[in-house]
């Protein structure tokens, strides 16, 4: 029987799961979850999503993801590929790892938002260790939320959640609280009546989203100064800091211009797709080791979106 269509929608917000196939254990050790999450910061690199809840339990994943304006089904399958790979390559095994497709559900309002931020957060219940401690989980973002620890890996994007709750974070953290001990079920979740403070924040019309139709020429002006370089910097040799500039160049017209590896051959000349695709991997380890690119990445998205 042929499988459904996904509904897909750029602007949206999706609650993501992910399950390994039958008898193996997703996560086999700390270390399978930590390359996991750092899947997902390279994949948010590339695509420019915000993550708003996640847990990493050992045989599932749920997260919240806004596509902000990117593709659900490539973002996940960038993850999803990722993973497999690595993880068949120490484990010396082949084939799926993953239950079918990811599945996934639009959230499609704020009061079901909440509700899966915490019926996701209460997840680690199920291990005895956490029953009753469940902000000691490491790998959930709910600690995060809490305040009781920091975000090294600057995956969680905790304003919205926040703002729905509370625009007062010290009030946010108390309402949070008393919100997960409201011990319902997933399906239960999206029928509970949560109730939220007056002129909560409006889902829909407070989200920046990233709209990727922007000019690849107003991008590269903009690096060329950022970089202090000539406009033929695109068609010079790669000594270093030519091929930071072209890594970061490919970066974000793949990201905020949604051009292929093809279109961007037409550009940078005498590159194939393979080399177009080794430079944007560059650039996404740039923005994640080198503080400078992270800000040259975000002085773009100021000026353009």
């Amino acid at each position: 029987m042929p499988r459904s269509a996904r509904v897909r929608n750029n602007e949206g917000i999706y609650h993501v799961m992910l399950r390994s196939i039958s008898d193996v254990s997703l996560f086999k050790e700390d270390n399978d979850k930590d390359k996991f999450m750092m899947y997902i910061k390279k994949y948010k690199i590339q695509f420019g999503f915000k993550i708003y809840a996640y847990c990493l339990m050992s045989n599932h994943v749920h997260i919240i993801i806004d596509c902000n304006g990117g593709d659900i089904s490539k973002i996940m399958h960038g993850i999803n590929q990722s993973y497999a790979q690595y993880y068949n390559k120490k484990y010396d095994r082949y084939g799926h790892l993953f239950q079918d497709r990811f599945k996934s559900k639009i959230v499609d309002n704020e009061r079901y938002l909440i509700a899966l931020s915490l019926y996701i957060h209460n997840n680690p219940k199920d291990i005895a260790e956490y029953k009753n401690n469940i902000e000691n989980y490491f790998y959930s973002s709910l600690a995060i939320y809490l305040g009781i620890r920091k975000d090294p890996k600057d995956i969680l994007d905790k304003k919205v959640i926040i703002n729905i709750v509370s625009r007062n974070y010290k009030r946010f953290k108390i309402r949070y609280k008393l919100m997960l001990k409201i011990s319902v079920s997933e399906t239960e979740f999206e029928d509970y009546d949560f109730t939220l403070q007056e002129g909560y924040y409006e889902y829909k019309s407070d989200r920046d989203l990233i709209y990727r139709d922007k000019s690849h020429l107003v991008i590269l002006s903009i690096l060329l100064k950022r970089f202090n370089l000539k406009k033929d910097a695109l068609f010079l040799k790669n000594n270093r800091e030519i091929c930071e500039f072209k890594s970061i160049f490919i970066l974000l017209c793949r990201n905020l211009c949604n051009m292929s590896y093809k279109e961007l051959g037409k550009i940078l000349i005498n590159n194939s797709q393979a080399n177009l695709s080794r430079l944007c991997s560059n650039g996404i380890e740039l923005v994640m080791e080198d503080i400078r690119y992270k800000n040259i990445i975000r002085r773009v998205y100021e000026q353009v979106c």
